[in-house]
């Protein structure tokens, strides 16, 4: 699940992992779950954390959309498209809190 706990990693072994996938990105763009699932830049404050819930937040708003997409389109009933969309809120709302963020 896309809600998982962020490894303890230095910034230079973060910063060099993105390097790498940062490298390879312009060549996944044709895999179909990149094209599903985008993902933007992140140009906030870098510290791993910070990059780890952007992730979720990304991911938390690509599925709303889907989710209200299939709710207009009538595949989904608003009870149900309700209950899916507070159970993601309720998992970003975990994440914030394991990932520290807004915390002093």
């Amino acid at each position: 699940m896309f809600f998982s706990k962020i490894a303890q990693i230095s910034e230079d072994d973060l910063e060099g992992i993105l390097g790498r996938v940062l490298r390879i990105q312009p060549r996944l763009m044709n895999d179909r779950s990149n094209f599903f699932n985008p993902r933007g830049r992140y140009y906030g404050k870098f510290t791993p954390e910070h990059l780890m819930f952007n992730a979720n937040l990304q991911e938390f708003a690509n599925r709303v959309s889907i989710i209200c997409s299939l709710e207009t389109g009538g595949k989904l009933t608003p009870e149900e498209s309700f209950e899916q969309i507070q159970t993601l809120w309720r998992q970003l709302k975990q994440s914030k809190n394991e990932l520290h963020i807004g915390s002093k």
